[in-house]
């Protein structure tokens, strides 16, 4: 889910979001059905790869002004002062290969949907109008 969020806001939003995905148990590779649903839909895979907070391509949640969490049922879900917090319940992939196509749309409908100045202001209301 991550990944395909990352894909997907890298291809539409990426002249103005920076972004990076995680999970909280990475494995190091690409779900293959996420991976082949991703190419097929038009998004380019390459160099994706799951990766933990601490991953140098993360650096950590702290950095970010917007944490997105796919579903974060488990208790594992991240939290950072000052970062805005989004969980957008997704299934899971890994469990269920049926769902790949609901995520996609889902996450094309959730990352056009995002508001950078918006996502700023939730973090850091204070400073927010300085960025």
């Amino acid at each position: 889910r991550s990944i395909a969020a990352e894909a997907v806001a890298r291809a539409t939003r990426g002249d103005e979001l920076e972004v990076a995905s995680c999970g909280t148990y990475p494995s190091g590779k690409i779900n293959p059905a996420m991976q082949s649903a991703l190419e097929e839909a038009g998004y380019s895979t390459s160099g994706l790869r799951s990766k933990g907070p601490d991953d140098p391509e993360v650096g950590g949640y702290a950095k970010w002004d917007l944490l997105v969490t796919m579903g974060c049922m488990d208790g594992q879900c991240p939290f950072a002062p000052g970062a805005a917090t989004e969980d957008w319940g997704l299934p899971d992939p890994a469990r269920d290969a049926g769902a790949v196509p609901l995520v996609i749309r889902a996450v094309e409908e959730r990352v056009r949907a995002l508001d950078p100045a918006a996502v700023r202001r939730r973090a850091d209301p204070v400073n927010a109008e300085q960025h």
